[in-house]
């Protein structure tokens, strides 16, 4: 019969003495005290975030104490979920090495660099093969725009990583690489993603990623661009927008999106489940030619020089939208409608359902 304390015994045997909180009865060993309650103390003193100053604390403070230390703190990230923050540099890449040696628990991943080279890329896909990424539900690519030929000096992480992933390969320095490397490890392990931060280039597609996780995922932020397109001012690639349009409804389970579209576009967004859109950081060009979501709650858009992604069936009249402010963006102003004040070209909406402009003075 194991003689360990859990949590529960600790709130059953508290007790008050002058004043102060006396967690138990007689003295107690450190063998004696759960993962439990380690844990607890753990959460709460340094967090779950690896990358981050608090948990890199942790290992430099209570893991040195004794080895009985290291190695709660070693079972801690194996056991309890935690978010991984990435930088493309020298000195933060032995610890992702130490991550997929200890096969840590990943709750998200965050890559926090615009540019990163292809072996910083090649890191995170074996981060992603050999941690426990059973409970893997974030995935933030977002701030990633260039995946580039440089290098980070191989010399210097001689050890930590196989050689296979510290060869310098150019054929691989390019987002579709990278996004099908990822969606192949998504596709076999099947965590339970939830959120999704990612940019595309419409003229790249069918999107990998965006097919692996279209049955968990409930919140959506995607940013498209097209190098082809981008100095077009008429919308184009009408067959990525059909993909699109295809991939969202296929979303079960989708609650938000938060769209960003740099190119010119006419968006056709079709969901049962979908509660928020916010459209606010798109181009102008970019506009919603249909919106059929009847469980739409609210979309938000910027509305600058008379214009926004959303058409009226009648235009607005002076002062309309002034009267109708209520609140404030990011610093704009915000004007707002109900669909039933208000109908706008190709929505099927609910009546209820709030339309916002954010209004762009410049």
């Amino acid at each position: 019969m194991s003689t360990k304390r859990t949590y529960r015994d600790f709130e059953k045997n508290k007790s008050t003495l002058n004043g102060d909180l006396v967690p138990f009865q007689k003295k107690t060993s450190t063998d004696e005290i759960t993962d439990e309650i380690w844990f607890e103390i753990m959460l709460l003193c340094y967090g779950n975030k690896l990358g981050s100053v608090s948990l890199d604390l942790m290992f430099m403070q209570l893991s040195v104490v004794s080895k009985y230390f290291y190695n709660v703190c070693c079972r801690y990230v194996q056991k309890i979920p935690q978010d991984i923050f990435i930088f493309s540099r020298n000195e933060d890449l032995p610890m992702l090495s130490w991550a997929c040696k200890k096969q840590i628990k990943i709750k998200s991943i965050l890559v926090m660099d615009h540019d990163i080279d292809s072996l910083t890329m090649r890191i995170i896909i074996f981060l992603l093969t050999s941690a426990n990424i059973v409970e893997l539900n974030t995935l933030d690519l977002m701030r990633v725009t260039r995946i580039d030929t440089r290098f980070n000096d191989v010399k210097k992480l001689k050890g930590f990583f196989p050689d296979y992933i510290l060869r310098p390969t150019a054929k691989q320095c390019n987002h579709h690489y990278f996004h099908s490397s990822i969606a192949n490890v998504l596709s076999v392990d099947k965590p339970p993603m939830r959120k999704l931060k990612i940019n595309i280039d419409m003229d790249v597609w069918p999107h990998c990623i965006l097919d692996v996780v279209s049955e968990t995922l409930e919140e959506l932020h995607l940013k498209i661009s097209s190098k082809e397109c981008e100095t077009r001012k008429k919308p184009t690639n009408e067959e990525f927008v059909r993909y699109l349009t295809r991939t969202i409804k296929a979303m079960r389970k989708l609650k938000k999106l938060v769209l960003n579209i740099q190119a010119p576009a006419d968006a056709i967004l079709r969901s049962c489940t979908l509660e928020e859109i916010d459209m606010t950081l798109c181009h102008s060009s970019a506009k919603v030619v249909e919106c059929n979501c009847p469980s739409l709650q609210m979309i938000t858009v910027l509305h600058r020089r008379g214009e926004s992604a959303i058409r009226p069936f009648a235009p607005f009249k002076d002062g309309e939208i002034e009267g109708r402010i209520e609140g404030i963006f990011e610093g704009d102003d915000v004007a707002s409608f109900t669909h039933k004040d208000r109908s706008f070209m190709g929505f099927a909406v609910p009546p209820s359902c709030k339309i916002r402009l954010v209004l762009d003075r410049e």
